[in-house]
Formats: structure tokens, sequence, C-alpha cells
């Protein structure tokens, strides 16, 4: 298990900056270790996207 990985467990996740993308007026990108779906909520201020479960309900996946 790769030490990056355990900082996104522990919540410090890594943009890719490569393959930041702008989709409906606002950037979104993914963690470079763990895939992780994130959103520019401020300039230069990145949060993680909260995905639904499919429908099956109102849970969140972070």
């Amino acid at each position: 298990m790769k030490l990056a990985t355990i900082g996104c467990a522990l919540g410090r996740h890594r943009l890719d900056r490569g393959n930041v993308r702008k989709v409906q007026g606002t950037h979104v990108g993914r963690c470079r270790n763990c895939r992780t779906p994130m959103e520019e909520v401020m300039p230069h201020v990145w949060e993680i996207q909260r995905v639904r479960d499919a429908g099956l309900g109102r849970r969140y996946f972070l």
C-alpha cells in the first residue's frame, strides 16, 4: 500500500492538475492517488465532490 493512499484515507487528497476540466462553469478534477472526484469551490480551493449512490436512496459517497 502506498503512503499516498494512506494520506487519502486521512483526507489529504492531491489534485491531478493535468486532467482538470471545466463543466457547467466550474472546474472539476480527480485526486492523483485515489481518483476521487473533486471540484473547485473557490479559486485554488478544492473540495471532494459528493456523488449519489446509484439512485438507491439519500446516501452519498465521499
